[in-house]
């Protein structure tokens, strides 16, 4: 397996005029598809046009380290934007993936959840204000990560959209209760969610 990892990139350096990638169309994920506002990248509901393999390489991060996102899947969408399910790759190994030249041990770094929020001044206002309670909530009162809170991993602008990074959660209650026709849950269901709440372990 070694031997061959890296045999389509060694195959085109040797033959230029070789593609290799998606044979497939990448698939939509954003509806309406069609590009009308900001330049073309956005719906006319001012949501980002995304496929499945786009790269969202952050344009001002606030991230120490330089990363980028690969969109797998959308996670779900609402009134102030979209969510993606996207592989997050620091910088220098994703250029290393493109252009490789050797083994790399750093490649897929982990799964993430990235919010765009739709390109409208007032979305992208209440954005912020969900940044200050995140960062709020994550460096002042749960730095350890004890308490069950959501993590805000990073937040940055891209194509004219704030976007937010954070941890990649499991189905939140209320779709759960969706999921059961909005009847009450089994005390099996609900034991884990109360030890949570009263921060048990």
């Amino acid at each position: 397996i070694k031997a061959t990892r890296f045999v389509a990139a060694t195959f085109q350096r040797s033959n230029p005029s070789a593609i290799f990638g998606h044979a497939v169309p990448r698939r939509l994920l954003t509806h309406p598809g069609e590009g009308v506002l900001n330049g073309g990248l956005d719906n006319s509901e001012a949501n980002l046009i995304v496929r499945v393999h786009d790269e969202i390489v952050p344009e001002k991060s606030h991230s120490a380290v330089p990363l980028k996102y690969v969109v797998v899947d959308q996670l779900g969408q609402g009134t102030f934007g979209q969510v993606y399910l996207c592989d997050q790759l620091d910088l220098p190994a994703a250029e290393e993936a493109s252009h490789p030249t050797g083994t790399d041990s750093q490649g897929t770094r982990a799964q993430v959840a990235v919010k765009i929020v739709k390109n409208k001044p007032a979305y992208t206002s209440q954005a912020w204000v969900e940044v200050r309670v995140a960062r709020m909530l994550n460096e002042e009162h749960d730095p350890d990560d004890s308490q069950h809170l959501v993590r805000l991993l990073d937040f940055f602008e891209f194509k004219g959209h704030l976007c937010l990074v954070f941890e990649v959660l499991s189905i939140n209650v209320y779709d759960l209760l969706k999921k059961n026709q909005f009847r009450g849950l089994p005390i099996a269901a609900i034991n884990p969610l109360a030890k949570q709440v009263a921060n048990e372990q």
